[in-house]
């Protein structure tokens, strides 16, 4: 009989959490992996793909008593929440033995707010995937420091690309670099183009959107890159599916191009590990959990953050001769 895991977490989307329980689901065939959540937020294709993933949406005034109701009449292995401390508190309530309640924000005011509402009489674990999260977990909540243990996400199974299910990329001879996330202050888009500016034509920027629904960020993103020249040196391309986004790792990689994250913070770094585990170089502000990443199938060179001149340094060292360079 299968095993059965409990992941209750607000919101379904293609990337942050959902990868999360991707890689658990995909690494873990022999567990049936309940999703509870209230808010479709474009992920359920790409997780319903994945056959131990059973998802369970529920309006949001009922999911304190779904997952409490399924708490009490599946034996679950273990109970994983996230971002829901009052839910957790009610959950560990009934099933004390098998909860825990995760944290993945990197965000220092976010977690902070969250493990304040945690009853400690009740959570007894706290999970973390990072060791860099794990020592900002005890600094914030020091009630909590000893319940603290690391849980490190999996990189999850991804399908390869059927013969009619290419990326299409057309680089134009030029060296592609990818960058991937959302056009918030966190993810720090910005300085991807300013660092993409300062680097000759020869570069040409890929910018691959997830969870981006604000028309208004995405104008202001495409205004501040035709201020800088760039308006013919990038292409923007919205939720590509795991599979192509793995394809597009591949491809950018076959080309001898970069990824790039100008991240300001992270727990954990999703992307930086599946760019690197794809055989793509990758060029990193050193934030976070990042410096924790061990040997992969490509190098991950680390710049000091908001070094926008080191980024283009890093960027482009492959290039350089003793004899040229781009006056950083």
């Amino acid at each position: 009989m299968s095993q059965r895991s409990l992941f209750v977490y607000p919101n379904c989307s293609s990337g942050g959490m959902s990868t999360v329980l991707r890689g658990r689901a995909t690494n873990d065939t022999a567990t049936t992996f309940d999703f509870l959540y209230h808010n479709e937020a474009g992920g359920r294709n790409s997780l319903a793909g994945t056959p131990n993933i059973m998802l369970h949406r529920v309006a949001k005034g009922r999911i304190d008593a779904m997952a409490q109701y399924l708490a009490t009449t599946q034996s679950y292995r273990d109970i994983s929440i996230t971002s829901m401390p009052e839910l957790a508190n009610k959950v560990a309530g009934v099933r004390p033995d098998v909860v825990s309640y995760e944290v993945h924000s990197s965000d220092e005011g976010v977690v902070t707010k969250e493990l304040a509402k945690l009853d400690p009489d009740r959570i007894a674990a706290i999970q973390v995937p990072s060791r860099f999260s794990a020592q900002m977990v005890a600094a914030v909540a020091p009630q909590f420091a000893s319940r603290v243990s690391v849980r490190p996400n999996l990189l999850p199974a991804v399908e390869p690309l059927g013969a009619d299910q290419t990326t299409n990329f057309d680089f134009e001879g030029r060296t592609p670099l990818l960058w991937v996330g959302r056009l918030d202050k966190g993810k720090n888009p910005n300085d991807f183009l300013r660092a993409l500016a300062l680097l000759p034509d020869i570069y040409t920027g890929i910018v691959v959107l997830s969870l981006e629904n604000a028309p208004e960020r995405i104008s202001r993103f495409l205004g501040y890159a035709a201020s800088l020249g760039l308006a013919k040196r990038i292409r923007v391309v919205m939720d590509l599916s795991p599979s192509r986004l793995a394809g597009l790792y591949a491809e950018v990689a076959r080309a001898g191009g970069s990824f790039v994250s100008t991240s300001l913070m992270e727990s954990f770094g999703y992307g930086v590990l599946e760019a690197t585990s794809s055989g793509l170089r990758t060029v990193a502000y050193d934030v976070g959990a990042l410096s924790e990443h061990g040997p992969s199938a490509a190098p991950l060179k680390l710049v000091d953050v908001g070094d926008v001149s080191g980024l283009v340094r890093a960027i482009g060292e492959r290039h350089l001769t003793s004899s040229q360079g781009w006056g950083l």
